[in-house]
């Protein structure tokens, strides 16, 4: 890009930005907009009792990784880090609960150890949807006009 078209693309870009920011949004609801709707809120509804579920299960080992996170001082390897960290903490926590279960000895105990993984990994999935449903919710409750000129001033930046 030549520095004009840099320059121009920067000034619609913090324009953007101030005007996501004035409005208390962000660019997730205008491009996830179709994700607030009936259908979407009822699973958001029905999914709350899941997803209590699934992070009141892995409290211990998320807890865990996020203490080890903050202990991280370079920005650049908090990511990898994490996830490095937070897969070995929970494999070990599902290990460590799958042979609680078979010294418990309960069919129950060990379909519970078997689902708590499941229980999780669907209590991450809800999180998600439910940050784009939220971002969604905030984006259809602006005027019209508002949502017209934010969606326009995103695909003008897109497209440069």
């Amino acid at each position: 890009l030549d520095e004009e078209t840099k320059s121009e693309l920067n000034s619609n870009v913090e324009t953007y930005q101030e005007t996501l920011k004035k409005h208390k949004i962000n660019d997730l609801g205008i491009g996830k907009a179709h994700y607030f709707n009936f259908g979407y809120t009822l699973l958001i509804i029905l999914g709350a009792p899941l997803f209590l579920i699934g992070l009141l299960t892995c409290a211990i080992p998320l807890s865990l990784t996020l203490r080890v996170r903050k202990g991280i001082k370079k920005d650049e390897f908090k990511g990898s880090v994490t996830l490095a960290i937070g897969m070995f903490v929970h494999l070990f926590y599902f290990v460590i609960l799958f042979i609680i279960s078979l010294f418990i000895g309960t069919w129950w105990s060990i379909t519970a150890a078997l689902l708590i993984p499941v229980v999780g990994y669907l209590a991450v999935l809800y999180r998600d949807f439910y940050l784009r449903w939220n971002a969604a919710r905030k984006y259809k409750s602006l005027k019209k006009e508002v949502q017209e000129q934010l969606r326009v001033m995103a695909e003008a930046i897109l497209v440069a």
